[in-house]
């Protein structure tokens, strides 16, 4: 990235790539490239950002979709809106990594030990309820 005085120069642009977006079809690629260009060039993540703003239509993965906080990060808006899934036989597979997580037997020791530190550090300070809900 080029920084000049005052911030990321690519970043300052991004408006440029915002308009390429809006009246291109453009994929991740296209717009890394366009991005670059000296002239018109700009952010491709900041100008796809705003792009969504006003788009009528999106291309986004699965997780950009069903994680509401992704969701609400990019500003995309589901309420009153049409979601087509490509390739739907994998959605539940998304979902349910998007929702998951993987530990070890040896990591799950390691929470609990550091919620039974915490536990007898912090218990005192804590309402009675909450200091219940920890034991």
């Amino acid at each position: 990235r080029s920084k000049e005085v005052g911030g990321c120069s690519l970043k300052k642009q991004a408006h440029n790539l915002a308009d390429a977006c809006l009246n291109h079809l453009l994929d991740i690629e296209s717009m890394a490239q366009l991005g670059r260009a000296p002239v018109g060039g700009g952010c491709p993540y900041y100008g796809s950002r705003q792009a969504a703003k006003e788009a009528d239509v999106l291309l986004v993965p699965y997780v950009s979709l069903i994680n509401h906080d992704t969701r609400k990060k990019l500003g995309i808006r589901t309420k009153d809106n049409i979601l087509i899934f490509d390739e739907a036989h994998n959605l539940l597979d998304a979902i349910s990594d998007a929702n998951s997580v993987a530990m070890t037997a040896s990591q799950a020791r390691n929470a609990v030990d550091e919620l039974s530190l915490y536990a007898d550090r912090y218990e005192a300070r804590l309402s009675s309820g909450n200091a219940m809900r920890l034991r």
